[in-house]
């Protein structure tokens, strides 16, 4: 039959075989979507080239696939039941994704029945888009990172598959010194590397906001974004700078001491200590610089300490560094010239008044400008240009406004920020005009008042802390911090929580330790990270708030036990396959994360050693031997599935494997018999008359036993006919006297598997003439009745013989059970385990479903089954416990099958075991299956070739 040819619409259709087709559809069409007529597409054919009315239906036992679609029972039209997700139904198949339908085409009138195997492949499109597990990622890099460091970064994940999932990446943000590298690993995941490709400095640039992107390879890409906050950290990397390498300073003899020669203004852009400057008077040079001179160690302020006058240098070089207050602090160095004067003017004398009750002058933060925070008067004893004055101060935020020729006020001239800076210190220099100029300077200490203007600050941003799930409740996970740059509030703030809806019972918070509690214990199958608010609100007036967030991360504990999905599975298995075949997967979930998440699983400890299975720890079952469908059609076992915690959790589920059967079995024909059997007919018989039946059974299942009879010679059609269904043979017109003589007829029997296996016998017709009646002869008849009277007597002797027989064995038996009541033993290896009117029967391991014709226990003492022991052992097994078929052809010597066990066969013939080691021969085979309660009549050979004859019910 010639397959048809693929289409291509919207759905695409392939014939792989006359009886399985493929349609290839793409997803997301929608439901009732049409993919084809399954009759017609698979080109099924009824037999005979007629039509016949047939019913269609989809098998959905033990396939979900099936319920996905609908067919139409008439015209085997076949539609979705629903619409088809690729990325859901094949979500982990990165190949393709096939659903397997099974569809049955049966008459219910005619004899016709085919199965056909509709595959349904499921073509992705692009629907939709990589996605990375957090759209805003914030990173901290230090500085000194190097060319070529990397930091890793989870890759997006695409639902996709094939070229429709994640391609590849890029970094969309220009004039950025990074890279990307990524690492692609299964299941369509990747590690991406954030890669440092050029140095990094804080101080030209502190802050980078870089865009990653992922492009899937649809014929429309789509693509999912992540941007980066990358803050760069500062390291040590600059030293103070001083805004001259060289200071040059004229100073007279009569300077006043502790007077400010030069104030120093290194500058450092590293940050927090790192750019904190300290001033010092460098350790080499004399002795004298650092007994006449002092510098501030955090103002700069290079003053006279001692009198010059008496000193005779004119001139001195001073050196002064400026270090950073790091652990391994940078240095710099100024060179500072002072020249003395030599003068006999006097310079001018300041006087400063501060407008506050301390040494010092205080303003506060939201104090105007223009506020007056101290009086400077200022007198010269001098005339003429050396006692007229001008004064000056060295800091922007403030400034002097004269009041009079010799006084000043000191007034704040820009807004002060106390947590910039809390101290100023101004110094105020006036000059003179004489000749030499002279000088005088003075110092205003000014301290910035605290208002609150600050709120406060927790000691981190996020906080992260991992909590084990299933702790007692009300634990303490977490004690939070705030701290506040404002000096008027007071130490302690106020805590609150502010928590989503659904974690309102979790946490609560001490509003005066910062300490956070767990009320319940946490589930990490449930909620496996929450993330709530955290606020601190202070003490001043107004108050203010400070928020930081708190991430909690449960960690799992091994208090879920894996779940097989589905909870019982059945699988099917063909019968004769090697060993080692895979017969099936199980698969079963585990909610728990890491080992105790991760699944195994493996036959319980109780199974049968001779179970023909074996689990591997992935789940897969495979056949240990070769199974034989004819000796045991299904097994049932339990499995376990057990995680891998330190102390593992386990469940169980039922397997059933149901083997299938292969036609391995030829026919077998117990009429005519393999010696050939005689068959006469009176020449007078009518046409169509049935003059014998074929009788034939197979031991296989299903089609495969369904049998055939047919004529394979010329005679079978010019004079007999038999019917292909029922085998009966007949007369296929009337016999005219040349038809008189004798016919070997060649019957043939098969299956109806494909290919089928088949069976020849040879059938002896006579056609006798029904004008010579032998019955007539008074020789014959005379004849005849001595070979009756014979048998007769001979039957009558026996049957005596065969009830004393009986009776005495009984006696002994009798005697043997009040001696022994409760000892029954064999020396057979059959061990019987009882279910229900259908006891299994163990022989050498293997379990086997045959009718057995008695219990020891209940029959031994009241039916005829009884037979005579042929060993040695105390008391030899009496009843029969295993029929067994067998189709071997003849052999001279037994098969042992152990040392209580052996088999003789004869051709076609019924052979049987019994509990004795002894072999059951049916003198009158009866039909492949024994009817119920008939009394058979068996001849039992033992190894040692005696022989016992009895009669028996088989049930």
């Amino acid at each position: 039959m010639d397959c048809i040819t693929p289409l291509v619409l919207m759905l695409v259709l392939t014939v792989t075989s006359c009886y399985e087709i493929v349609y290839n559809i793409a997803e997301e069409q929608g439901q009732d979507l049409y993919l084809g007529n399954v009759a017609s597409d698979a080109q099924l054919i009824t037999g005979n080239g007629s039509k016949i009315e047939l019913r269609y239906s989809l098998l959905t036992q033990g396939n979900r696939d099936a319920l996905l679609f609908h067919i139409n029972e008439r015209t085997s039209s076949l539609y979705t039941a629903s619409v088809l997700d690729r990325d859901d139904l094949c979500q982990f198949t990165s190949s393709d994704c096939i659903l397997n339908l099974e569809v049955t085409a049966i008459s219910p009138i005619n004899d016709f029945f085919e199965k056909i195997k509709v595959h349904v492949r499921l073509i992705d499109i692009n629907d939709n888009e990589p996605t990375f597990p957090e759209s805003q990622i914030t990173m901290e890099i230090s500085e000194n990172s190097g060319q070529g460091k990397s930091f890793p970064l989870e890759g997006a994940t695409d639902e996709d598959s094939g070229q429709n999932a994640v391609q590849g990446y890029k970094i969309e943000t220009a004039n950025v010194p990074f890279t990307l590298e990524t690492t692609d690993f299964a299941g369509g995941r990747a590690l991406l590397r954030l890669v440092v490709d050029q140095e990094l400095d804080r101080e030209t640039r502190s802050k980078y906001t870089v865009t990653i992107a992922a492009t899937d390879g649809g014929t429309e890409p789509k693509t999912g974004t992540v941007t980066l906050h990358i803050t760069i950290t500062d390291v040590n990397d600059n030293p103070p700078k001083f805004p001259k390498a060289v200071y040059n300073r004229t100073i007279p003899e009569d300077i006043v001491p502790n007077n400010v020669i030069l104030t120093f203004n290194a500058t450092d852009p590293d940050e927090n200590e790192n750019g904190r400057v300290l001033y010092r008077l460098s350790s080499h040079q004399s002795d004298e610089i650092r007994r006449l001179f002092k510098v501030g160690l955090t103002t700069g302020e290079l003053s006279v300490i001692s009198s010059l006058i008496d000193e005779r240098s004119t001139s001195y070089r001073i050196i002064v560094e400026a270090s950073d207050n790091a652990s391994q602090p940078l240095i710099s160095q100024a060179q500072v010239y002072v020249s003395v004067q030599d003068t006999h003017n006097n310079a001018p004398e300041i006087t400063v008044n501060v407008l506050s009750q301390s040494y010092y002058a205080e303003v506060s933060e939201s104090a105007a400008i223009g506020t007056v925070l101290a009086i400077i008067s200022v007198k010269d004893p001098d005339s003429g240009q050396n006692g007229v004055v001008t004064c000056s101060i060295n800091d922007n935020n403030f400034r002097l406004v004269v009041d009079s020729p010799y006084e000043y006020n000191f007034v704040l001239d820009q807004i002060l920020d106390r947590e910039m800076t809390e101290w100023h210190t101004v110094v105020v220099e006036c000059r003179d005009y004489g000749t030499p100029r002279l000088n005088t300077s003075s110092r205003i200490l000014v301290r910035v008042l605290d208002i609150n203007d600050n709120p406060p600050q927790f000691t981190k941003a996020i906080y992260y802390v991992n909590v084990p799930e299933n702790d007692a409740p009300n634990s303490g996970i977490l004690q939070v911090q705030a701290t506040d740059s404002d000096s008027i509030v007071p130490s302690s703030y106020n805590y609150s929580l502010t928590l989503p809806e659904e974690y309102k019972t979790f946490f609560r918070i001490n509003k005066n330790s910062g300490v956070i509690t767990a009320i319940i214990s946490l589930d990490r199958e449930a909620t496996p990270r929450i993330t709530f608010g955290v606020f601190a609100e202070d003490g001043g007036s107004p108050s203010l708030t400070g928020s930081a967030l708190v991430e909690v991360n449960v960690i799992d504990r091994n208090d879920n036990s894996p779940k097989f999905t589905p909870t019982s599975f059945e699988f099917v298995i063909p019968e004769n396959q090697v060993p080692n075949v895979s017969v099936g997967k199980l698969t079963a979930h585990d909610s728990d994360a890491g080992n105790n998440g991760e699944v195994s699983f493996s036959l319980t400890s109780n199974t049968d050693i001779y179970l023909p299975f074996d689990v591997l720890r992935n789940g897969t079952i495979l056949g240990t031997r070769t199974l034989d469908r004819e000796l045991i059609a299904k097994y049932n076992f339990t499995v376990i599935a057990y995680d891998h915690g330190s102390s593992p959790l386990t469940s169980t589920a039922d397997v059933t494997v149901i083997i299938q059967d292969i036609n391995d079995n030829a026919p077998i024909i117990t009429f005519p018999s393999i010696s050939g059997d005689l068959l006469y007919v009176s020449s007078d018989t009518l046409p169509n008359t049935i003059i014998a039946t074929i009788k034939a059974y197979d031991n296989d299942d299903d089609v495969n036993a369904k049998l055939s009879y047919f004529a394979e010679n010329s005679n079978m059609t010019r004079l007999f006919s038999v019917n292909k269904f029922t085998g009966q043979l007949s007369l296929s017109r009337q016999v005219s006297h040349s038809d008189i003589g004798t016919y070997d007829l060649s019957i043939l029997v098969q299956d109806g598997a494909k290919p089928p296996r088949s069976r020849f016998r040879t059938l002896t017709v006579i056609i006798t003439d029904s004008s010579r009646n032998p019955g007539e002869d008074p020789s014959a008849k005379i004849k005849y009745f001595a070979i009756a009277i014979a048998i007769s007597c001979v039957t009558i002797v026996l049957s005596i013989l065969i009830i004393l027989a009986i009776c005495l064995i009984r006696r002994k038996d009798r005697q043997r059970d009040s001696k022994y009541p409760e000892s029954v033993s064999t020396n057979s290896t059959i061990d019987t385990v009882p279910e229900q009117n259908n006891p299994d029967i163990k022989v050498n391991g293997i379990y086997t479903r045959e009718t057995i014709h008695k219990s020891l226990t209940d029959t031994l003492p009241r039916n005829t089954d009884t037979l005579p022991r042929t060993d040695n052992s105390p008391r030899a097994l009496a009843t029969l416990e295993r029929i067994k078929k067998t189709k071997s052809p003849s052999r001279t010597q037994p098969e042992i099958i152990s040392d209580s066990v052996a088999i003789w066969d004869w051709s076609e013939q019924e052979a049987h075991v019994d509990g004795m080691g002894g072999i059951i021969r049916q003198t009158r085979p009866s039909q492949p299956s024994y009817p119920s309660h008939i009394p058979q009549t068996f001849i039992t050979l033992y190894p040692d070739q005696s022989s016992f004859e009895q009669t028996a019910e088989v049930v």
